[in-house]
C-alpha cells in the first residue's frame, strides 16, 4: 500500500509540475461573479478570488465581444481535457469520470473569473494493481485579461481552490495530501496566455502556459 501510494503521489507531482509554472499575484476583492453563480461555487472564505474593474479614468479594457459572456465545460470535453493533464505524466491513466461544474466567464470591464463547483476527476492508474484515484476541487480563480488577435493575456491573477484527494486499492480507501498544485492544475487556473477562436455558440481555447496542451472547448 505505502509504495502504491507513493507511486500516485509521482505521477501526480510529474503531470502537476508541467501545468504549473506561472505563479499568481495577489488583487483586491470583491464579490463573487456570474462564473461563481452560474457554476454553483461557493465563494472563498479566506482569500481573495476576484478582481475589480478598472477605475473611473483609467484606458478601457482590449476586449474582444464574442467572448464577453459566461462559457461551460461540457462532461465530455471535460474528460478530454484532464486526460491530456494527466498524459503528461507518462502514466498508464485512465481518466474515469468527470463531475460537477466549470464556468468560465468574461466581463466587458476586462475582469474574467474561472468557478469550478464541486468537481470532482476521477481515474486509475495501473501499475500491477490498479489504483483509483479521485479528486475533488471547488473554487474560484480570477484576473484582468486583454484580448487582441485570438489571444487572451492574463494579469493579475489570483485563485483559491480547495480540495481533496483520495485513492482506492482493492476497496480500501486512503487520504491523500492536498498539494496546492491540484487545485491549479485541474482547475486550470486563468494565467499566462491563452489562444483561442470564437464563434457565438463555443470558444476553442488553449492555454499556452501548460506545456503540449491542446484545446479545450466551452459552450454558452
Amino acid at each position: 500500500m505505502r509504495f502504491l501510494r507513493l507511486l500516485v503521489l509521482a505521477v501526480l507531482s510529474v503531470s502537476l509540475t508541467s501545468c504549473t509554472r506561472a505563479r499568481s499575484t495577489s488583487s483586491r476583492a470583491r464579490p463573487a461573479t456570474t462564473a461563481s453563480r452560474a457554476a454553483g461555487a461557493t465563494p472563498a472564505t479566506s482569500s481573495s478570488s476576484s478582481v475589480e474593474p478598472p477605475a473611473p479614468g483609467e484606458p478601457a479594457p482590449v476586449t474582444d465581444p464574442c467572448l464577453i459572456g459566461a462559457w461551460r465545460l461540457t462532461p465530455e470535453n471535460a474528460i478530454a481535457f484532464y486526460r491530456r493533464i494527466l498524459g503528461r505524466a507518462n502514466a498508464p491513466i485512465t481518466v474515469t469520470a468527470v463531475t460537477g461544474g466549470s464556468t468560465m466567464l468574461f466581463n466587458a470591464d476586462g475582469t474574467t473569473e474561472l468557478a469550478l463547483a464541486d468537481l470532482r476527476v476521477t481515474y486509475q492508474v495501473t501499475t500491477g494493481a490498479t489504483v483509483t484515484v479521485t479528486i475533488s476541487i471547488a473554487g474560484t480563480g480570477s484576473a484582468h485579461y486583454a484580448a487582441r488577435d485570438g489571444m487572451v493575456t492574463y494579469s493579475e491573477s489570483s485563485s483559491d481552490f480547495r480540495g481533496s484527494a483520495r485513492m482506492t486499492v482493492d476497496g480500501q480507501e486512503t487520504e491523500m495530501p492536498w498539494d496546492s498544485r491540484m487545485g491549479e492544475a485541474f482547475g486550470g487556473a486563468i494565467r499566462g496566455e491563452l489562444r483561442y477562436t470564437c464563434t457565438p455558440e463555443s470558444l476553442v481555447a488553449t492555454p499556452m502556459n501548460v506545456e503540449g496542451a491542446a484545446p479545450v472547448t466551452w459552450v454558452r
